[in-house]
């Protein structure tokens, strides 16, 4: 019979993964053997475990396994293939209609950037609200793997509204990635003035700090005085840190609606005007061809 749980998991509250317990996907006599096994963490694998040929089988096994229970006090994952292979978005899609309500956690394995952390999770918005689910609920557990991975940094930005809650776009996949608490600890902090910024923690996510820039209001509105001054003010606290390293979002081009292009040369003037103490390196991670072609040629 199916879990009529949403989750073992109490949302929200902290996951300790002191045991990590792989599983084949695509083995239901593992599956079984795993239930009765004492570990924090149960995924279910549908990656390295599953040969090419057995992958949509061994979805359907993992949905019923899901849906069947059995793992309770467990947090329930599903490592699901690389976005450079052609199984990503049908793994996703299939074990999240079929048994979100059952899943606490997406495992995106061999992460390259953070684009595809943001991919997954405007992936896992639209599954989630067709759904009918809580929209965040589902976590992402991000595994870096190769070299351009491990070009990591030491704080990223936070595109922000002033009473630093974290909805969708950046901020959402920041929150889904590094866990609930980097809200909590963002919300105790504001409101703040639009154009200044503040840090907290990060959570789950492979860098140090997370610094939210205030780039609007309420209102969602934003300007070019704005992203200058939330771009400056970044770059100080990420220099008073102590951070060597900082990526930035396109500031306010999402839910504020500016120009790419301007918000472009604004940041990047910026940076470059910037008289650093600690910090030596700015990466702009922007999503889309339309956003990289913009900072690029104002570099």
């Amino acid at each position: 019979m199916a879990s009529s749980s949403p989750s073992s998991v109490t949302p929200g509250r902290l996951r300790p993964r002191r045991s990590n317990l792989a599983v084949p996907g695509s083995s239901p006599k593992m599956i079984d053997k795993a239930r009765t096994l004492q570990a924090d963490q149960i995924f279910l694998d549908l990656e390295d475990a599953c040969a090419p040929l057995a992958k949509p089988e061994a979805r359907k096994t993992v949905v019923a396994a899901l849906n069947e229970g059995g793992f309770d006090g467990k947090i329930r994952v599903v490592r699901v293939n690389d976005w450079t292979t052609q199984w990503t978005y049908r793994d996703v899609i299939e074990v999240v209609e079929g048994a979100g309500a059952n899943l606490d956690c997406i495992m995106l394995p061999k992460v390259a950037s953070a684009e595809q952390v943001v991919a997954l999770d405007l992936l896992l918005t639209q599954i989630e609200t067709t759904m009918g689910y809580p929209v965040g609920r589902i976590g992402i557990e991000a595994q870096i793997e190769n070299a351009q991975g491990l070009l990591a940094v030491d704080a990223i930005a936070n595109d922000a509204n002033d009473q630093l809650w974290m909805g969708a776009g950046v901020a959402g996949a920041i929150k889904r990635a590094g866990g609930e608490e980097i809200e909590r600890e963002a919300v105790a902090k504001g409101p703040i003035a639009v154009g200044d910024a503040v840090a907290t923690g990060a959570g789950r996510l492979p860098v140090r700090w997370v610094i939210h820039a205030a780039v609007m209001g309420q209102d969602l509105r934003t300007s070019a005085q704005a992203i200058a001054g939330a771009t400056r003010r970044t770059l100080e606290v990420a220099d008073e840190l102590g951070a060597e390293s900082l990526a930035l979002p396109a500031f306010g081009t999402g839910v504020g609606g500016f120009s790419l292009d301007e918000c472009a040369r604004i940041m990047v003037a910026e940076a470059r005007s910037f008289e650093p103490g600690t910090l030596r390196r700015v990466v702009f991670a922007v999503y889309g061809g339309e956003a990289e072609a913009a900072f690029r040629s104002a570099l």
